[in-house]
């Protein structure tokens, strides 16, 4: 593997994770290979700047400080995350610190230039740059700012400088406290390539974590342009061609990752990302299908382009476990290591290491069972994300009642009725598998439990979806709802503290049980 970076994320975004789950976790990564660790602690660390909105079981600096300790010690590389220009919703949906919003409607970017946004996240970096110690690599953030530059002091300077210039003045002033303790700061590249014309603004001294959870380990349907959307080989107009040349391969195929061979040739240092649960996932089970061969794709393409290294990123609002995906983490440090290695036997080879057992028959069950789309299981069907924003902000009254209704007018809700019962029968299929395999198993007994509880929850999950989706209303559904929000908080608790367990899975379940105790009160 030489000397390339294979990272695990750690996301305190959402959750507030038990201090001796995430020790576990530490030596079980550093097992599989991993040679560093980006840390995303957010609220969940007492940090001085900011104490009117650290969480209440919130580590303290020591404590944290003892976590990164025993990281060093398994020869885990630290590298601190703080986001600054979006994805503060932790600070800014507090009042204290609504003055160093972009929009006051929105509480998910900072105005990058108010000079108090500035002191602000250059204390809060002398906190962690202290807590962490001496560090290599320091990471800013930046990614998905959609209101970045909005403001009546921004937008005129956007429109005469440019968006990236603006970015870049923000990002390069923050950099001063960090380069002057000998760390190299970075950033997630998205908001900068929806600028391509104006990347030569962004210093080359960033390194770039290029963030790309949907291309695989294998041929492409279609590729994101950062600044189009999703393009399949036929829209991809001359002028992206002529900017991003690396965009298919010398076959004509569509290259998945082809914004890092990009940007290392405009000549940036490269850090290609994917995931182990994002978007799409339910709160039970992340798509092991879908992540395993992102995970392996990103590696691959970081071994054979000779890249800084990779990040298997963790988003912990997705809620899903680590432990679920403990069958193909092995696969990142494996095709560093080795990048010609076909995926499909590494994966049968870290599942029966783990299992005790060959385990094609729990690879085929749990793709199966976690396939599909989960209405009411994900975000923005629940009170997750309902706002699209990760703020952990419970959702009005009657935000199920408006959804569906939404869904009605444009289509969805006719598409979900449609689908549902096939959805049912391939988590049942999905079930029944794991189930099979169970007793096959002489190791990893504790990954298989919280499978098995997982999968309770998602088959569950799935059948009262069915009885939303038709409208059928009843104590009794919310009744049941309120058993599935005790057992999901139960299942939470193995790897969060008691409040984030509870707060999270009231999250899923409060405008589910509300949905069916509205009906109920006017006697439906």
């Amino acid at each position: 593997m030489s000397d390339r970076l294979c990272i695990y994320h750690v996301d305190f975004n959402f959750v507030n994770l038990r201090p001796d789950y995430i020790r576990q976790w530490l030596r079980r990564i550093a097992a599989m290979g991993y040679n560093a660790v980006l840390w995303e602690p957010e609220d969940k660390v007492a940090w001085d700047a900011c104490r009117q909105v650290i969480w209440p079981e919130a580590l303290s600096k020591d404590d944290f400080r003892a976590i990164l300790d025993e990281a060093n010690r398994l020869g885990l590389e630290s590298i601190p995350l703080l986001q600054t220009v979006g994805h503060g919703e932790y600070v800014l949906k507090h009042p204290a610190f609504h003055h160093l919003r972009e929009l006051p409607e929105h509480h998910d970017c900072y105005c990058t230039e108010n000079p108090a946004t500035r002191e602000f996240l250059k204390q809060l970096i002398g906190e962690y740059l202290d807590v962490f110690g001496p560090v290599r690599h320091f990471h800013l953030g930046g990614d998905e700012a959609y209101v970045f530059a909005r403001c009546p002091i921004c937008l005129p300077r956007a429109e005469a400088e440019g968006r990236n210039a603006l970015y870049s003045r923000h990002i390069q002033d923050l950099c001063g406290p960090i380069e002057a303790r000998g760390a190299r700061p970075g950033i997630w590249c998205d908001m900068v390539l929806h600028h391509p014309e104006q990347m030569d603004l962004i210093p080359r001294s960033l390194a770039m974590w290029d963030w790309n959870y949907w291309s695989t380990d294998g041929p492409q349907d279609r590729v994101r342009v950062w600044d189009q959307g999703m393009q399949t080989r036929e829209q991809i107009t001359a002028a992206t061609r002529e900017r991003f040349s690396e965009i298919e391969d010398p076959h004509g195929a569509l290259n998945g990752f082809y914004t890092s061979e990009a940007l290392e040739r405009l000549g940036y240092d490269v850090i290609v990302c994917s995931a182990a649960r994002s978007a799409g996932d339910s709160f039970f089970c992340p798509r092991t299908h879908v992540h395993a061969r992102n995970i392996a794709g990103a590696a691959r393409k970081a071994a054979r382009a000779g890249l800084l290294g990779t990040c298997v990123t963790d988003w912990a609002v997705r809620l899903n476990a680590w432990e679920l995906h403990a069958s193909y983490l092995p696969v990142a440090p494996a095709l560093l290591k080795s990048p010609d290695a076909p995926i499909e036997p590494l994966l049968a080879a870290a599942a029966a290491e783990l299992f005790g057992c060959e385990a094609d028959a729990f690879i085929a069950a749990v793709d199966q069972l976690s396939a599909p789309s989960l209405p009411f299981g994900q975000a923005q069907s629940t009170g997750v994300q309902w706002n699209r924003l990760k703020d952990s902000v419970p959702a009005p009254p009657g935000y199920l009642a408006g959804l569906l209704s939404e869904w009605e007018a444009n289509g969805t809700l006719t598409r979900e009725r449609d689908a549902i019962d096939r959805t049912i029968a391939e988590i049942a299929d999905g079930v029944a598998g794991l189930e099979s395999f169970v007793p096959h198993a002489t190791a990893g007994l504790e990954t298989l439990h919280w499978w098995s509880r997982a999968a309770h929850l998602q088959l569950w999950q799935a059948r009262l979806a069915r009885e939303i989706l038709h409208g059928r209303r009843s104590p009794g559904n919310a009744a049941l709802l309120r058993r599935l929000q005790q057992e999901f908080e139960q299942l939470l608790l193995f790897d969060q503290t008691p409040a984030s367990a509870r707060q999270n899975a009231a999250l899923v379940y409060d405008p589910l049980v509300e949905y069916m105790d509205g009906d109920a009160a006017r006697g439906g």
